[in-house]
């Protein structure tokens, strides 16, 4: 996967490849997998609590992220690829061990019972409330807002700066912040929760993102590649190409119909891009 990332990074497109994360993040996962289920939730929330504070700490004497991608280029000077993908890059594997860990946990859970979903959807969608009321009160009543500025509802690329302790604080998208990763992670365990109740009472319900999901690395490759070659400039505001437009509009128009979302289950069990890797 991380091989694959890398090679992506070399077509240039304009978004940030997660793959080479994914990849360490599997190489942390590797030495999870006999760690007990309670063990793995009590980690993702202190990794929720203090990965963040560490992060602010490492990052004190770094040059501010996320740099440039990690592709094979980058791999010529091994230590500072290293330290982009762990700590200071898009998707920092640091904080990121948050959602390895509770994804870990989650999934040791039996998710064919109807109160385990209930239970996601209902706990997640208090998590990610709860976050955000938060941040909110912290920023707001408590006046961080007045210490951080303009700067506190900036777009974030997977940190904030480490000026002010402030920033933890702060649940914007890609922050990395505490309350960031509380509320992602919520939403996360509710969208699952929600999900399993649907397939519990009609699989057709989830017909379409089951077969998406199907398929993850393969879908994801192929869009990056479109991504590449026919994504404009990449300027969120202005760039309107094949793969920012065009593509996304009709694969929704087509994924609307049940047969379509059928024989793209029955295709995607191949999982080319996995198939390939293995």
């Amino acid at each position: 996967m991380a091989a694959i990332g890398l090679t992506l990074v070399g077509l240039a497109p304009p978004i940030a490849v997660i793959l080479a994360y994914y990849g360490l993040l599997f190489v942390v996962a590797a030495f999870l997998l006999r760690v007990p289920r309670g063990a793995l939730a009590a980690g993702a929330v202190l990794a929720c609590v203090l990965t963040p504070v560490a992060s602010q700490l490492l990052r004190a004497g770094l040059p501010e992220g996320p740099g440039d991608q990690v592709g094979w280029a980058a791999l010529g000077a091994p230590g500072d690829a290293l330290v982009t993908l762990a700590v200071n890059g898009y998707y920092p594997v640091l904080t990121w061990t948050t959602y390895l860990l509770a994804g870990m946990a989650v999934g040791r859970l039996d998710l064919r019972r109807p109160q385990v979903a209930a239970g996601l959807l209902v706990g997640g969608g208090v998590l990610a409330v709860a976050a955000h009321t938060l941040s909110g009160l912290l920023l707001g009543p408590g006046d961080g807002v007045w210490v951080l500025g303009a700067e506190a509802a900036a777009r974030r690329f997977g940190t904030t700066p480490t000026g002010s302790w402030w920033w933890l604080a702060v649940d914007g998208p890609h922050s990395g912040s505490t309350l960031d990763l509380a509320a992602t992670t919520g939403s996360a365990l509710a969208v699952l929760g929600a999900m399993l109740l649907l397939a519990g009472w009609s699989r057709r319900l989830v017909l379409v993102p089951a077969a998406l999901g199907s398929a993850p690395l393969t879908l994801y490759t192929l869009h990056v590649v479109a991504m590449a070659y026919y994504g404009g400039s990449g300027d969120d505001d202005v760039a309107c190409g094949w793969a920012t437009c065009w593509w996304p509009r009709s694969s929704g128009w087509a994924c609307r119909s049940r047969g379509c979302a059928a024989r793209w289950r029955r295709w995607s069990r191949r999982r080319a891009v996995r198939r390939v890797e293995s």
